[in-house]
């Protein structure tokens, strides 16, 4: 298969600040700059429902040629820290990509580690200013909040269906009620509970 020469990759994380569930980048390569898709934006903006609307557009826009899904496990985040998580999330959304992008563009403060700065365009909240990193921000949250409505099945008591893993109010008092467990990130509950006294289940 032919495509264009100018294939435009957007780049963005879900699930940096939260207190439990791993942190999940897509990047999304289009053909050229635009989605196809009325309506993307950056999916903080957006309502649940718009947002699970939306992702299927996505994917069937005929401008997407492909997505990668880079996904950092609460143990790596435990072990080597939140910044390390994030390069590691847009690292390996990219490189699970088919084909390498001429030109990518990122949500965020730092570029991509093992790209030329030439090639890659950085802004804070680009997802709301570019169709295509807003529509792999649409991408990465309605697949890491997918996750953790599952992982909610199995430890009800942290409301993740609600909360998807931030620091709410019925998430916080879980935590002091039943202590943490093994989806939880430790450097995060410090102010929440004393993990000495909490239990991983």
């Amino acid at each position: 298969m032919n495509y264009p020469t100018e294939l435009i990759c957007g780049v963005d994380e879900v699930g940096r600040g939260c207190l439990a569930g791993p942190m999940v980048a897509v990047a999304a390569l289009f053909k050229g700059w635009e989605t196809g898709v009325p309506g993307v934006d950056d999916s903080k903006k957006l309502t649940p429902n718009k947002r699970d609307k939306l992702f299927p557009m996505i994917l069937w826009s005929p401008f997407l040629i492909d997505f990668g899904v880079g996904q950092v496990e609460v143990e790596e985040i435990n072990q080597y820290g939140i910044t390390w998580a994030n390069d590691m999330s847009f690292s390996r959304a990219i490189d699970s990509l088919p084909i390498r992008p001429n030109f990518i563009i990122v949500d965020g403060v730092k570029g991509v580690s093992g790209w030329d700065r030439t090639n890659q365009l950085v802004e804070t909240k680009a997802d709301g200013k570019y169709p295509v990193v807003g529509a792999a921000s649409i991408l990465a949250k309605v697949i890491r909040d997918r996750h953790m409505e599952e992982l909610h099945d199995r430890f009800p008591q942290y409301k993740w269906e609600k909360n998807k893993g931030y620091g709410s109010q019925d998430h916080t008092d879980a935590l002091r009620a039943h202590g943490h467990c093994s989806h939880h990130r430790l450097q995060f509950l410090r102010k929440i509970i004393p993990l000495q006294t909490g239990w991983s289940f």
